[in-house]
């Protein structure tokens, strides 16, 4: 349960800095969804391998921090359509 919570806690911290560079990047939104879910994915990863640099634990959600870090990916890709139906 505590892996499941550090995921989607993870996961929700990389929607948001996802939204970040696209609210920086891509302003007039041109460009195609995917590009955004592949960097939700690059984000995840990189969140799990500095989480796990710094000394947490959060393995056990997948075989590998690169596995976390997919999951994490996947997870901020789903936070950010929650999170776009909710906004006003």
């Amino acid at each position: 349960m505590d892996t499941l919570i550090s995921v989607l806690g993870l996961a929700l911290l990389s929607t948001k800095i996802v939204d970040t560079i696209r609210n920086i990047a891509d302003r007039r939104d041109t460009q195609p969804k995917g590009v955004w879910n592949i960097g939700a994915f690059a984000v995840g990863v990189a969140v799990a391998y500095t989480f796990v640099a710094a000394g947490f634990d959060i393995e056990g959600a997948g075989p590998s921090t690169l596995g976390t870090g997919l999951l994490i990916g996947a997870a901020a890709s789903g936070w950010h359509e929650v999170l776009d139906r909710i906004s006003p």
